[in-house]
């Protein structure tokens, strides 16, 4: 039998193709920034971390509808509180401090 083996993946720029992006639900509401991407396997996922204002939660890759400039939207809803534009450039700066001070240190997120 396999372990499970778990990454996450980080984006060097922020907003990058996934990473700090806001995510829109199906329902239309912006409910956080996608904070990394994390792989398992086995059997292989992928997931995107959702960070929301309070709570971070994981999402399957699968339910991206659609990947714009700024915004992600996915297909389903997604159990985090709305969150304000201001929130999107606090969440947004505080991403970019931990990544910023985990490469610094040289520690495996």
């Amino acid at each position: 039998m396999l372990k499970e083996i778990e990454l996450t993946l980080f984006e060097p720029i922020i907003p990058g193709e996934l990473l700090g992006k806001e995510v829109i639900d199906s329902e239309a509401r912006r409910v956080g920034i996608i904070r990394g991407i994390k792989i398992k396997y086995p059997p292989l996922k992928a997931m995107l971390i959702i960070r929301g204002k309070e709570l971070e939660v994981d999402v399957p890759i699968e339910y991206i509808e659609q990947v714009g400039k700024t915004v992600v939207k996915v297909k389903k809803r997604i159990d985090l509180d709305e969150i304000t534009a201001e929130d999107v450039i606090v969440l947004t700066n505080e991403l970019r401090k931990e990544i910023i001070t985990e490469l610094r240190m040289g520690h495996d997120f």
